[in-house]
């Protein structure tokens, strides 16, 4: 009876700690797609209003959160960052589009676990000339 009751106490302590790794994986996995969608949307900044191309880019990072590439068949890629930078009007010049100077800019960034297609983390912001 004593053994039983020890079984069942261990296989209740073994599935417990599976759930605990589980939630910690997971949590892992948000936070560091979180920091991506961060840095992706600081990037944008970065390169101000008319600088930031129009468009959609994708890059692909490994499950540390470091650059992985463009290839997300790449056997390192664990995350796919995906920015999108669309403008309320824009002007075209030479074959490439640029925004107007009183064009609202939407960015769009969405982090996806390359195994799954999972979305981890959606953000976006606009951006305006002069911050106005």
């Amino acid at each position: 009876m004593a053994s039983a009751i020890a079984t069942v106490t261990i296989a209740g302590a073994v599935s417990l700690l599976g759930s605990v790794i589980g939630a910690t994986g997971r949590n892992q996995d948000n936070s560091t797609a979180l920091s991506l969608a961060r840095h992706a949307i600081e990037e944008v900044r970065q390169r101000n209003f008319v600088n930031a191309p129009e468009g959609t880019s994708t890059l692909t990072y490994n499950a540390n959160g470091a650059v992985a590439g463009v290839d997300s068949a790449s056997t390192a890629a664990y995350y796919q960052v995906t920015t999108t930078i669309t403008s309320s009007s824009t002007v075209t010049v030479s074959g490439a589009s640029y925004p107007t100077t009183r064009a609202l800019r939407t960015v769009v960034v969405v982090v996806r676990r390359i195994r799954d297609n999972a979305v981890l983390a959606r953000t976006g912001t606009l951006l305006t000339r002069s911050g106005i």
